[in-house]
């Protein structure tokens, strides 16, 4: 019997692994990921093979279940394909923000005892700079050149790209709850120090889903992100919703105002998500043909400090309003309601989770140290696995910074 096709809204219980591979059984042959700066491009066949390649791959080298595997790399396939390669596997990603330097990237690697790191020559400095730091790595997988790496970390376990790449490139049964941790993301740290946050597969699908009631995405659509996969904003907004539709992600290592409308023209881009400056610098560049001639049917996101409608004008498409402050730990974004301009709207499915928000602010209030141990339990059952919380080691730091111990 043929299944039916799934649209993306259905509010489904499905683990991110297994999620990637029903939308290959129905999408295989589709672009699924392009590489702007390369024009490089894998179908949803071709992701989900390198997928599988390495999740078999790090499979034989040890990684088990519920393992913490740390990513390094700047916003490229190889770091998508690894990345749902733990999915598969029920490993924890931990998306390591590689701007990092210093003691906070160490704390990063330590927090979650990550024994295996997947990295690139790009950072080996900032890597050799905390080595004598990171207490309980192991391994590192090195996407390029790895001799460079074996003779700064001659303590360590260097491993080739190539050698972690198993043989077989057959699925996975990928039969754990969605409930259970997909990634550690970092929050951006504009509160304090940067805080990890656990995030459920279901918190990401349902972060997806609500991008495509909101905007009516399709099959038909191709997202431009130039956003760092270590970051909701291109994993969940971007690239697993147009997964979840059967459209295309086309990815760059960071926003470049010289290529963007090029790059959005060559490939045909449909949607955009603006964040920090890029509209304001959108609105100041010099005038160019291809603003105007291009596919894209709508841009959105916060802060849009351009007028609306001379934006709209402009670049002949429609502008929405959202806004994702502390979307890591709240596992929700406001949207609007697509087709009435400014109109706020928290779909009802969706709505942003308090409750890490409430229950920090009760534990900064009391200096009683069982209240800790209560706030962690209460937000593991409450959140159901569809919301983000704080690592338990996380909210215990912040009742220390907040109340630090008395010296007698």
């Amino acid at each position: 019997m043929k299944k039916t096709p799934l649209t993306g809204r259905e509010g489904q219980k499905v683990n991110l692994g297994q999620l990637l591979q029903n939308s290959v059984e129905q999408y295989g042959p589709k672009a699924f990921v392009t590489q702007a700066e390369t024009g490089e491009c894998l179908t949803y066949d071709e992701f989900n093979q390198l997928t599988n390649h390495i999740a078999h791959g790090l499979i034989g080298i040890g990684v088990g279940d519920k393992e913490y595997v740390a990513i390094m790399l700047p916003s490229c396939i190889q770091f998508l394909a690894s990345s749902y390669a733990l999915k598969k596997t029920g490993a924890i990603e931990v998306a390591i923000n590689n701007n990092t330097r210093g003691p906070s990237l160490a704390r990063m690697l330590n927090l979650t005892k990550c024994k295996i790191l997947i990295t690139s020559g790009k950072y080996l400095q900032q890597l050799s700079e905390v080595a004598k730091g990171l207490d309980y790595l192991e391994q590192i997988i090195m996407t390029d050149d790895y001799l460079p790496a074996k003779k700064l970390f001659p303590n360590l376990e260097i491993l080739s790209w190539q050698s972690i790449l198993g043989e077989s490139n057959a699925n996975f049964s990928c039969e754990f709850s969605d409930e259970e941790i997909a990634v550690i993301l970092f929050t951006s740290g504009t509160t304090g120090v940067s805080k990890g946050c656990d995030i459920p597969h279901r918190s990401s699908v349902r972060a997806a889903e609500s991008m495509i009631e909101a905007f009516n995405l399709t099959e038909q659509d191709c997202v431009y992100t130039p956003y760092p996969l270590y970051h909701v904003g291109a994993t969940q907004y971007d690239i697993l919703s147009a997964m979840m539709v059967g459209g295309q992600a086309i990815i760059r290592q960071g926003f470049s105002l010289s290529n963007f409308w090029s790059d959005v023209c060559r490939y045909k881009a449909t949607w955009f998500m603006s964040l920090g400056s890029v509209q304001q610098l959108l609105w100041t560049a010099e005038p160019c043909m291809e603003e105007t001639q291009h596919n894209l049917r709508f841009i959105w996101g916060t802060p849009l400090p351009v007028d609306h409608d001379d934006f709209e004008a402009r670049f002949k498409l429609k502008l929405a309003r959202g806004t994702g402050y502390g979307s890591t730990e709240a596992g929700g974004v406001a949207l609007p309601l697509f087709d009435k301009r400014g109109a706020g709207k928290v779909l009802d499915r969706y709505k942003v989770a308090v409750v890490v928000e409430e229950e920090k602010e009760k534990l900064l209030k009391t200096k009683d140290e069982k209240a800790w141990y209560t706030v962690c339990a209460e937000i593991k059952d409450r959140r159901n696995g569809q919301y983000p919380a704080y690592l338990s080691r996380e909210i215990l730091e912040m009742y220390q910074e907040k109340f630090p111990p008395t010296i007698s």
